[in-house]
């Protein structure tokens, strides 16, 4: 038995020739790692589930016997020839083969199947690279890496979307022969060959599996044909793995079709990893219990959500109430607002408002029943600055500013309350003219009381004269 290393493409084979071995000896030697025998005149070939040995070829190969010491040649004839000369005679004979059609001569005493194809003749290349079988190929025949192999034409087409160039077929990729009749790693992945056929898919340019008992499918991880597993739905290959294609209601999970419905027009998934379900709900319905229900309040800006019991509940935009599930807008005479604000109507309802001079208690604009309260506008230092001379002073709704002692307010009020305020001035004209006044006044009011009393006086003494008279 001897090794030969063969390079065919990308793909290195070995090749394992062995004398004397028939095909039920063979299979004993290697059982079910057989995978496909191919046989030839004296060769048989056989490719193995082993990766490190993609084949094997057996034949019955010429040999010299040591027990005869004659020369042996099954595939060929044996013929005297000269071994060594000297001076122009044959000091020493030996027998050499000379190899049938399809064999090669690999030496002296062994002739080597050809696997040229039927009728052709090789050569047998050794060196140090190894031995390469060289084809000797007739007119309308070419070497395609050892064997023979005719020109592509409209009458003998490329396969699996090869195109003729030349007479030779470029193919496409994932295939090989002179013909793109092969597939790469068919015989590897598409096994047992006796069940299972190897499809050559030109879109995606790849091969896949299908079982000659086409009720089964392929698992190219079990490596075997066996009824589809999906339950509800369809098996099919993609990327050399079997998958599921489910019915409505259904989603795949670990090769299986599980049910997985969340409720008419709504989408559900399976978690890739625990196989929960998970439900995606359009807009206005709510998860519960694995199915999507309505949830509705009628207005494009609320949101909805159901209680643990399944009841809906709105939360309403601005100036929208919750009434029995639906979002409707409020009205003023349903309004909320504190006694102390007032209620304005607007499109979307009503909203609350202070008085000028009030703010709510805890925001500008009060909630419905947030109460208002007065505005301490002296609580800012800007409203009746001290440094101007100023004081204010807090009114209910308002304020007032008022100018310090030994200053006058100058110019009124403007338009934001404030005032202006300048220190007095002293002056003696307007004292002076004061005193006088208050003089003369005091004066005039002397002289007639004095008048006052003498007129009184007079008549007094009048009337007593009189009375004496009569």
């Amino acid at each position: 038995m001897y090794l030969e290393n063969y390079l065919l493409t990308f793909f290195m084979v070995i090749f394992v020739y062995c004398t004397g071995y028939s095909e039920s000896e063979i299979d004993k030697i290697y059982g079910n790692d057989i995978v496909e025998i191919w046989k030839s005149p004296g060769m048989e070939s056989l490719f193995l589930t082993n990766n490190d040995v993609s084949m094997l070829s057996l034949h019955n190969d010429t040999h010299w016997s040591a027990v005869t010491n004659e020369c042996k040649c099954k595939n060929g004839r044996c013929e005297t020839t000269c071994g060594e000369w000297k001076d122009g005679a044959c000091l020493r004979t030996k027998q050499v083969c000379v190899c049938d059609p399809e064999f090669g001569k690999y030496d002296e005493q062994t002739c080597i199947y050809c696997k040229c194809g039927k009728g052709f003749n090789c050569t047998i290349d050794r060196n140090s690279r190894g031995d390469i079988r060289k084809c000797t190929c007739p007119e309308g025949y070419y070497d395609y890496y050892g064997e023979c192999a005719t020109f592509c034409s409209e009458k003998q087409p490329c396969h699996n979307g090869g195109t003729c160039q030349n007479g030779k077929c470029n193919c496409m990729s994932a295939t090989h022969g002179p013909f793109c009749e092969r597939i790469f790693w068919c015989a590897y992945e598409c096994r047992p060959r006796l069940t299972v056929d190897c499809v050559y898919n030109q879109e995606k340019q790849t091969y896949g599996c299908l079982c000659k008992n086409r009720s089964l499918v392929f698992d190219y991880k079990e490596v075997l044909c066996k009824p589809c597993p999906c339950g509800e739905g369809t098996c099919r290959e993609e990327r050399h793995e079997l998958r599921c294609d489910c019915k409505v209601g259904y989603q795949e999970y670990d090769r299986q079709c599980k049910k997985c419905d969340c409720g008419p027009n709504h989408d559900c998934e399976l978690h890739w990893k625990s196989g929960e379900k998970i439900c995606k709900c359009q807009k206005g319905y709510f998860v519960r219990e694995g199915t999507c229900l309505a949830c509705e309040c009628g207005h494009k800006e609320a949101t909805c959500s159901l209680d643990i019991v399944g009841r809906k509940i709105c939360n309403c935009p601005e100036g929208y109430v919750d009434n029995l599930g639906l979002c409707e807008k409020k009205k003023k005479e349903n309004c909320t607002c504190h006694p102390t604000a007032k209620c304005i109507e607007t499109d979307e309802g009503f909203t609350c408002a202070c008085e000028d001079g009030y703010m709510g208690q805890y925001h500008n604009i009060p909630e419905p029943g947030e109460p208002c309260i007065d505005i301490d506008e002296c609580l800012s230092s800007e409203m009746c600055p001290r440094r101007d001379h100023q004081k204010c002073v807090n009114f209910p709704g308002s304020f007032m500013c008022q100018c310090e002692s030994d200053y006058r307010p100058v110019g009124g009020t403007d338009e934001f309350g404030k005032i202006t305020c300048e220190k007095y001035k002293v002056s003696w004209l307007p004292t002076g003219i004061t005193i006088g006044v208050v003089i003369v006044f005091i004066a005039v009011s002397v002289g007639f009381i004095i008048y006052l009393k003498k007129r009184e006086s007079s008549a007094v003494t009048s009337g007593f004269e009189l009375r004496r008279s009569r």
